[in-house]
């Protein structure tokens, strides 16, 4: 959902520079997941608490994502030409990917890794096995980051025709 804010932000404060699109509901979840991202990061030198945080922090994650595609809607039923709808079509599909594959995939990963960690603390603990783990997990942020990144990269050009068309 953090590159569909954006993408509402950037793409509203250009048509109605005098407005901002805030949601309550919507800040609440961002809010919570600043903290969460907090109290995550507070447990680094626990593993079996990094990844139980992990998997909580991937849920509530998944439900901002769930929450999130009345935005989409509402700025859907809002479009005025050709431009804007193919934006948020975009938008529309990449937060499906999300809520679908990608998040649950996250959220399933780390809950798998905390059990891993719980059965298995003689391998993941005091053989330092949990290291894998987190080397996944890092290997799976920078894959997803790529994602954004290409996904920023496809928008762009979509967010400039949008703003053309006004």
């Amino acid at each position: 959902m953090r590159d569909f804010y954006l993408l509402v932000t950037i793409r509203h404060s250009h048509a109605h520079p005098d407005q901002w699109p805030l949601e309550f509901g919507h800040n609440f979840f961002y809010i919570g997941c600043a903290l969460g991202e907090a109290i995550l990061f507070s447990q680094l030198d626990r593993p079996l608490a990094w990844f139980k945080v992990s998997a909580t922090y991937a849920g509530v994650v998944w439900l901002l994502f769930i929450y999130d595609m009345r935005l989409i809607r509402a700025r859907v039923s809002e479009s005025t030409n050709d431009a804007e709808r193919n934006l948020y079509a975009r938008a529309w599909g990449d937060q499906l990917l999300n809520i679908w594959l990608l998040v649950p995939l996250l959220f399933l990963f780390n809950l798998g890794c905390a059990v891993a960690i719980w059965t298995r603390p003689d391998l993941f603990l005091a053989r330092r096995g949990h290291v894998w783990l987190i080397s996944a997990q890092l290997i799976s942020f920078i894959v997803y980051l790529a994602y954004i990144a290409h996904y920023f990269k496809t928008i762009a050009t979509l967010v400039l025709r949008s703003r053309q068309g006004d």
